[in-house]
């Protein structure tokens, strides 16, 4: 019983949706009140916090509205929104994984207190895009492709930037 109220339901919403490419505003708004409870659901099991999952619940309804056209001609578009939620969710749980670097480098218990001193100094002597690569590739451990995607540049720029950010600390850590 419960597979044919969800089949009808996931219909439901699939109509909205090709009236919300249509040009229905209403009817986008009333997708987003339906489909809220599943991708909040989802966002919670992924991120483990309400908090997160309704910023989750906002990045994807912001893209589906970006993307209305595209999504309501998919053979299953309330699928895809699942799917758009569940890797939102992910992405959102990894960044905020990586964001609090600072404490990772101040939490290193084999860095003797001066070089973590000097590292923190040098780090600041960076331009903030040289630092975030830095932090991004040494720290949150990941590949200058998934940097450049994170920044929204190319893979050879970014290995660049490192590799000027990085002759830069050296400089400073050789002087000092």
């Amino acid at each position: 019983m419960e597979r044919y109220i969800r089949i009808g339901m996931n219909e439901f919403l699939t109509q909205y949706l090709k009236q919300a490419a249509e040009g229905d505003k209403d009817a986008f708004s009333e997708f987003a009140k339906n489909v809220s409870k599943r991708i909040l659901a989802v966002a919670y099991r992924v991120t483990g916090d309400s908090v997160y999952a309704e910023d989750v619940l906002s990045i994807v309804l912001v893209k589906v509205w970006e993307k209305l056209g595209k999504i309501a001609a998919l053979k299953n578009p309330v699928g895809y929104v699942n799917t758009m939620a569940y890797n939102a969710a992910i992405d959102f749980k990894r960044r905020q994984r990586e964001l609090p670097l600072w404490d990772a480098l101040a939490d290193a218990e084999a860095v003797e207190p001066e070089l973590k001193m000097d590292l923190e100094t040098a780090l600041f002597g960076l331009t903030p895009e040289e630092r975030e690569i830095v932090l991004y590739h040494v720290h949150a451990k990941l590949s200058f492709r998934k940097i450049a995607i994170l920044m929204n540049s190319t893979k050879k720029a970014v290995y660049l930037r490192y590799k000027k950010a990085i002759g830069k600390m050296r400089e400073f850590l050789t002087n000092n």
